[in-house]
């Protein structure tokens, strides 16, 4: 998809679940330190362009990162569920 094709919408979302319901605490993905400022520079990205946006949820998918191209030469791709 190309970056004129990127459209945002707002879509909230409501779940009822039991009350006694805990959600999963999934650990964070450990991100190389080469790589935090690219991933730090994506997701600042996506933010401003309101595709995504903080959340106060206990419920969160972490981020994977994946390198492009061979040895990482074509950037990062950022994955999550």
């Amino acid at each position: 998809m190309l970056k004129s094709q990127v459209y945002a919408m707002k879509v909230c979302m409501k779940f009822d679940v039991n009350p006694d319901f805990k959600p999963r605490c999934l650990r964070a993905y450990k991100v190389n330190e080469l790589l935090k400022p690219e991933v730090a520079r994506q997701l600042q990205e996506l933010l401003d362009m309101g595709i995504i946006h903080k959340s106060t949820s206990a419920i969160a998918s972490p981020i994977v990162c994946v390198l492009k191209g061979r040895n990482g030469e074509n950037g990062v791709r950022l994955c999550c569920n």
